[in-house]
């Protein structure tokens, strides 16, 4: 049974951490995101 549990943990850790890295990838085409990038001293 460990080796289950193993994988299924492994499995919702790599869910995740996709999901994590699709929503950054999505703030960061975002408009404040890039006014961010370009005007860091006025947005900040």
């Amino acid at each position: 049974m460990p080796p289950q549990k193993t994988s299924n943990t492994s499995n919702n850790r790599d869910r995740i951490v996709a999901e994590v890295r699709r929503d950054q990838a999505r703030r960061e085409k975002g408009y404040r995101e890039r006014a961010l990038k370009m005007f860091p001293w006025i947005c900040g």
